[in-house]
Order: structure tokens, then C-alpha cells, then sequence
């Protein structure tokens, strides 16, 4: 009888990155030659209208033995969406020894941290949260008023939620057991509200309730390596944080 190897998904939202996903996706592949376990990558365009897709597929046909999975939406439908088309792809290969990394697709998250974080559920935690906010975190390239955005949307959410381990409601860097999202999909079809940057502290707030724990580890944060400019909305992304507390 044949012994399904441990599987670590990896779920990439992607809207107008251009050459980082292709950046982000080499290092992945230098990773698994580095685990003993396989990694699979869920990829969806969201509408990009840059040269995205150029990459994509160039990193499908360059990166031959790293298992890319390319997903697509026929339009821009935001980061909440992506993650329903992605939570919704992975779930019917999902195993409850399986795990689940999200991240954000502009290779600013540093993938050498994902084995930590897979040490983190192996010790017992349900989720292990790359986290700014914790002693040794390296955050760099990070313009100041997006620090500012960040750290005042923690203190909104932690005020709301106030999750036991959780101090980073924000950062999309995270890794969560099969059993945890098992548990939640047991439930139907993951659905989010939020379309945009509020989408990963709502991700966090439905997960949360399925984790036995959540621990954090510090994060390695390199702005730098972003090659297009930000797609975040400041204005926009104040309002909709403050809705989505607010429950409107």
C-alpha cells in the first residue's frame, strides 16, 4: 500500500505583481529541494492587467519540478475572493497531516521561514502566524505611514477580537494544519465579506475558532523586493477596516 506523502499547499492571491511572483515562486522551488515533504502551489491571476500572467506561466514552464497549479478569475474580485477560489481548490486534496501556507504573492515574505512555521504545527499549534509584532521580527523597505496603517489596524482588531497568541491580525503569512481547515470547509464552502486588505483579518477571525492554539514566530519582511508599487488604497483601506469591525 502506497503512503501519501505529507503535502504543504501553497496559496497565492495575485493581482499586478509581474516579476515578483515569478521571484517568489523560484525561491518555493529552492525550498523543496530543501523539505522532505512535497509542496504544491495554488496560484489565481485575479484579473491582473500587467505582464502577471507572462510570469506566471513562465514559472509553470521554467520551474518544471515544483507542482504550480495556475488559477484564474475573468476579472479584478479582491484578495477575499482569491481566497475562496483558492481555500476551494486546495480543499479536495486537503489531509489532516497536510498544512496550508498563505502568502502574499509580491516575494516580500521570506520563504525560508515556512519550515519553522510547519515546526510550529508539529509542536501542537492549528496555525503559526508570521508576525511583526514579536521579538526578532525584521521588517524593511516598509514605508513609515504603511507601519503606521499596520500597527493601528492591530490595535482595532486585537481591541475586537482579542484572540489568545494572535498580536499580527493582518499579515497573510501564516500556516494552518489540514485538520483546522478541515474542520472549518466541514462547515461548507469558505466565504468572506471582505474583498480587500481586511480579507486576511477575516480569514483569521473564521479559522480561529476551528485552532486547538495559535502561536506567532517573527517575521522576515523585505519590502524591497517588491518590484510594482503597492496596490493597497490608504483611504479605502481605513473605511473598510472600520466596517468590518463594525460587523456593516
Amino acid at each position: 500500500m502506497m503512503i501519501r506523502k505529507r503535502t504543504i499547499f501553497i496559496l497565492l492571491p495575485v493581482f499586478n505583481e509581474g516579476k515578483s511572483c515569478f521571484n517568489l515562486l523560484e525561491r518555493i522551488d529552492g525550498l523543496r529541494t530543501r523539505m522532505d515533504v512535497a509542496i504544491v502551489v495554488f496560484a489565481v491571476n485575479d484579473g491582473s492587467t500587467d505582464d502577471t500572467i507572462i510570469w506566471l506561466e513562465k514559472a509553470v514552464r521554467q520551474l518544471e519540478s515544483l507542482d504550480i497549479r495556475l488559477l484564474a478569475h475573468d476579472g479584478n474580485r479582491g484578495l477575499g475572493a482569491g481566497l475562496e477560489t483558492l481555500f476551494a481548490a486546495v480543499a479536495p486534496n486537503l489531509g489532516d497531516t497536510d498544512c496550508i501556507v498563505t502568502m502574499d504573492s509580491d516575494d516580500t515574505h521570506a520563504v525560508t521561514l515556512i519550515p519553522e512555521m510547519i515546526a510550529g504545527i508539529d509542536r501542537g499549534a492549528d496555525m503559526v502566524i508570521a508576525s511583526r509584532y514579536r521579538d526578532g521580527s525584521h521588517v524593511s523597505g516598509l514605508p513609515a505611514f504603511r507601519r503606521f496603517l499596520s500597527f493601528g489596524a492591530r490595535i482595532v482588531l486585537t481591541l475586537r477580537w482579542r484572540l489568545p497568541g494572535v498580536r499580527d491580525y493582518t499579515c497573510l503569512f501564516r500556516a494552518c494544519s489540514g485538520a483546522a481547515v478541515r474542520r472549518l470547509l466541514d462547515h461548507g464552502p469558505l466565504t468572506l465579506r471582505s474583498t480587500g486588505f481586511t480579507a486576511t483579518a477575516e480569514l483569521l477571525t473564521r479559522l480561529a475558532p476551528y485552532c486547538r492554539s495559535i502561536a506567532e514566530v517573527p517575521i522576515e519582511l523585505r519590502y524591497e523586493n517588491k518590484v510594482n508599487p503597492s496596490n493597497l488604497k490608504t483611504l479605502r483601506t481605513i473605511v473598510t477596516t472600520l466596517r468590518f469591525v463594525l460587523g456593516r
